[in-house]
């Protein structure tokens, strides 16, 4: 059996303008539902602009970073709160496979070093297990600070030699995590097995499939076929070309159905022929419209956005470990279209979908249980509803806005004249 594996809850502490902000997307009980395992997982997140939508997105990026061994990108300083040094972050995964069933927390602090800029100063795994409806006790399952290991029972099943190459690593390494490093991993694992602790390379093989794999970010107007050298087209082996080909008709097949005017098809550019004998050939990718054809690149943002992101769309629909988390989402999607496909991915995608956008559509295509939204306290920036009762969520939205009623503010106050006065000084100054 493939691992199921879900974010259930994210922990911001530090990142842009969050100073901290938790959102629990799925509680204990309902992990104990059958219905949790067999549906999908949808979040959206709302609010006012710049209140801290996107800081989930990019604090997911970081994770993603170093589950997969990667140094820390080099803009990380500004991904950091204003005016602080440090950032922690705490991700909980619930995990159902064929050796566990149960919940993993990974928790990790990245702090600025004057040597090494940013490092990763702090990692803590820990794990949770349900055995036949019963939940054990939160359990520690590694802990390291600044290279050393805190965590005394592993610290103590591992040779001294073991112990100084971790050091070593950690100074060598900045910026990359050392949890998931491999040489480090695989002799941690090899004397650990040795004592019959397997949950630690369980764990830690678990969240490498699952980042690797499964867990796909979309930043603001990121689309993966426009990352190339050469806009809007790709390289493959000629081996593989019929594979490929069968790939875009069936990712067609989709599009048409969602934009129905439209057709996707390929045309073949160059070939190149390698030293070692290989033969290559560049594609690009064509836009179909009662029968002419143009280069994708010069279709409208909007068909460029989607297209690209209707790929893991598919995999969302038809994956359980699949996690999608896109930034703005409804970004150049038709309003009526958007709440659709929301609607799809809520009652019968089989992934995770966790999503900011600005249309309020989505308000009125599902429970108001799938959304979070941003406060204007930095302390507290993501909270629930509560009160929504039979009202739709988008009115009953809007009416905390005006009218309060929630635990925080949901948005820092603009006024008309304000905004009117500013046109008007502009003006005059010219």
């Amino acid at each position: 059996m493939k691992e199921l594996v879900r974010i259930i809850s994210i922990n911001i502490n530090g990142i842009k303008n969050v100073c901290h902000g938790a959102i629990k997307i799925n509680t204990i009980k309902e992990i104990e539902s059958e219905e949790f395992k067999d549906n999908s997982s949808i979040l959206g997140i709302y609010g006012q602009n710049g209140s801290g939508k996107s800081a989930v997105i990019d604090a997911t990026h970081i994770l993603k970073y170093l589950i997969k061994w990667e140094k820390l990108p080099d803009d990380i300083d500004s991904l950091i709160n204003f005016g602080s040094k440090d950032a922690m972050l705490e991700y909980s995964f619930y995990v159902k496979s064929d050796e566990f069933e149960g919940i993993i927390d990974y928790k990790f602090e990245i702090v600025k070093s004057e040597e090494n800029g940013y490092v990763v100063d702090y990692e803590k795994l820990s794990i949770k297990k349900l055995n036949e409806g019963k939940w054990s006790r939160k359990s520690t399952l590694f802990e390291i600070r600044n290279g050393e290991i805190t965590y005394s029972k592993i610290k103590n099943m591992l040779s001294k030699e073991t112990r100084m190459f971790l050091r070593v690593w950690y100074d060598n390494k900045a910026g990359k995590s050392l949890i998931f490093a491999k040489k480090l991993n695989d002799k941690v694992k090899d004397e650990i097995l040795e004592k019959g602790e397997w949950e630690f390379p369980f764990v830690v093989d678990v969240l490498k499939k699952f980042a690797i794999n499964n867990l796909k970010i979309i930043g603001n107007g990121e689309a993966s076929i426009f990352k190339r050298d050469i806009p809007g087209r790709c390289i493959i082996r000629q081996s593989n070309f019929d594979e490929f080909k069968r790939a875009v008709e069936q990712l067609g097949n989709v599009i048409e159905s969602i934009i129905p005017s439209m057709k996707i098809d390929i045309s073949i550019k160059d070939e190149k022929l390698l030293d070692n004998g290989e033969k290559r050939m560049i594609i690009e990718f064509m836009s179909v419209k009662e029968g002419y054809s143009i280069p994708l690149i010069y279709e409208s943002k909007g068909i460029k956005r989607i297209v690209p992101i209707i790929h893991y769309f598919i995999k969302l629909y038809n994956n359980e470990s699949m996690c999608l988390m896109v930034d703005d989402l409804d970004l150049g999607i038709n309003e009526y279209l958007f709440g659709e496909l929301v609607k799809i991915f809520d009652t019968s995608a089989k992934g995770q979908l966790i999503f900011t956008a600005n249309n309020f559509r989505a308000l009125e295509m599902m429970s108001y249980k799938n959304f979070a939204f941003t406060t204007t306290n930095p302390d507290n920036k993501y909270i629930r509803l509560h009160g929504v009762g039979e009202d739709n969520p988008r009115d009953f939205y809007y009416s905390s806005i005006l009218l309060g009623g929630q635990e925080e503010e949901l948005y820092d106050e603009t006024r008309n004249y304000r905004i009117e006065r500013a046109f008007r000084m502009y003006r005059n100054n010219k």
